[in-house]
């Protein structure tokens, strides 16, 4: 059987309170008993302290222990309570003797406090105990004096004589411990209440995250949970927030890719698709130009295929990167020579300009040559014959950073045009970019690429105030 969260930590809760109280009430109740004892022991010892002054006066005046009963009577034998409750009585004009007796005995309450004088060769003097049994006790009793300071006597009462309590004594420290009890499951429910609303005000975020967990797992990635805590569950909330917009943003992504890619792959499918229809009803003859014009069609679906796949696989994260120190300044001459019959073909010339100190810088190689054929490719293909493109490198050591900078004399780019240029599929001229061949993913790729190398890429204002001009910064 499944339990509940907020079950199990009642439960939790509950032994624990439980146990808890079990132990302090037993603690305290050892604790109090302790006390009680101690404190009678204490009483005792200061009564048996009065009546040796008594009992040392007697012996003075008399020279004798005979009749030493009359004078240790009843409200000396009850102790200090003894002494307390004959006072009231006597202010009531009772006697002390009897009807205090009387009183404690109807209710069972009463017995005499024991007392023993022991002569110092520890033979009985005197004792109201009736047992015979009884043993002269080995703990210290209240030495009673002579003249010369001479112990003529030792006095034991109450405890001194025993461990047995008087039933008054005994009643009043079961009512004590009595209440100790009923205190301890007062507090004990008490507590249970006070962690049964605890404990729902701890789960309740747990209920709500559940809650949008479910909804994100039917497919409602726009779910949010608001819990407003500064502690581990509210950043656990903050983390099942981050992760929803993380999900949102990626079925997004994956709507809006297949959704892409479907338009741009529905242009070359439909013309393949149109000359083959051309070709079978006669109205294009089957010769070589025609499959070739069919083929270069394929050519540019394979292209762009291969194109989705490798920013599919970058922006998930899944495309390795091999980081290793390299020169720009050999990637930048790798990558021209490469253009060099355009180039020719057009008339447009290359200016390098790598400043000091910012030749070597930390990535793959592979990959900021792609960035590097991608943006200078572009550059090529739009700017005039007898152009030129600037590329140049510097180091700022303020944010530890090497800047590479990409300028053309092209046409240039609207700037509420720059920031979307590398966007996937995004085309300022789709018409002029499609008969040029490209796909719309270069940029977009080479973004990625350079967010992966913890850089950035973006277009600016041209120096030169016309053409294209993308900087790219990438950390030491």
């Amino acid at each position: 059987m499944k339990m509940k969260l907020m079950y199990k930590i009642m439960l939790s809760f509950m032994l624990i309170i439980v146990i808890g109280g079990v132990i302090i009430a037993l603690t305290i109740n050892i604790s109090t008993s302790r006390s009680f004892t101690a404190m009678v022991r204490e009483s005792d010892i200061a009564y048996a302290q009065e009546l040796s002054i008594t009992l040392s006066v007697y012996y003075l005046q008399t020279g004798t222990w005979d009749g030493v009963a009359n004078i240790i009577r009843l409200p000396s034998q009850m102790g200090m309570m003894g002494n307390n409750a004959s006072r009231r009585l006597k202010a009531q004009g009772q006697d002390t003797d009897t009807n205090f007796v009387d009183h404690l005995s109807a209710r069972g309450q009463f017995k005499a406090l024991p007392v023993m004088l022991i002569s110092p060769s520890k033979s009985i003097i005197f004792t109201n105990m009736n047992d015979t049994g009884f043993k002269i006790p080995e703990t210290t009793g209240v030495p009673v004096f002579g003249l010369n300071n001479e112990v003529i006597g030792v006095i034991f009462a109450g405890s001194m004589i025993g461990s047995e309590l008087l039933p008054v004594q005994e009643a009043f420290l079961n009512s004590v411990q009595k209440a100790i009890l009923l205190a301890s499951i007062a507090a004990i429910f008490a507590t249970f209440i006070i962690a049964y609303f605890l404990v729902k005000h701890i789960t309740a975020p747990v209920r709500a995250l559940k809650s949008a967990s479910n909804s994100i797992a039917k497919g409602d990635f726009k779910t949010r949970v608001d819990i407003n805590r500064h502690d581990e569950l509210g950043d656990l909330a903050t983390g099942f927030n981050l992760m929803a917009e993380s999900l949102e943003a990626a079925e997004q992504w994956k709507q809006q890719i297949i959704a892409d890619s479907a338009h741009e792959l529905r242009t070359p499918v439909s013309l393949i698709q149109g000359h083959l229809e051309m070709m079978l009803e006669g109205v294009y003859p089957m010769d070589r130009k025609g499959i070739q014009s069919i083929y270069d069609e394929t050519q540019l679906l394979t292209s762009l295929i291969s194109e989705l796949q490798v920013l599919s696989s970058t922006e998930a994260g899944q495309t390795s990167f091999e980081m290793e120190t390299i020169s720009l300044e050999e990637l930048i001459i790798s990558v021209t020579n490469n253009f060099k019959a355009k180039m020719t073909e057009k008339n447009i010339e290359f200016d390098i300009d790598i400043k000091p100190g910012s030749t070597n810088v930390l990535g793959d190689r592979q990959k900021l040559y792609q960035v590097l054929l991608n943006i200078i490719s572009n550059s090529l293909k739009f700017t005039p014959e007898g152009g030129i493109i600037k590329i140049s490198t510097w180091l700022d050591k303020t944010i530890d950073s090497i800047y590479l900078s990409i300028e053309d004399s092209g046409s240039g780019i609207a700037p509420e045009e720059r920031s979307k240029i590398f966007d996937r599929f995004y085309r300022i001229d789709k018409h002029r970019n499609r008969d040029a061949g490209g796909s719309g993913l270069g940029l977009a790729i080479s973004s990625k690429i350079i967010s992966r190398h913890g850089g950035t890429i973006k277009a600016v204002d041209p120096l030169s105030g016309k053409g294209t001009r993308i900087v790219i910064t990438l950390p030491l």
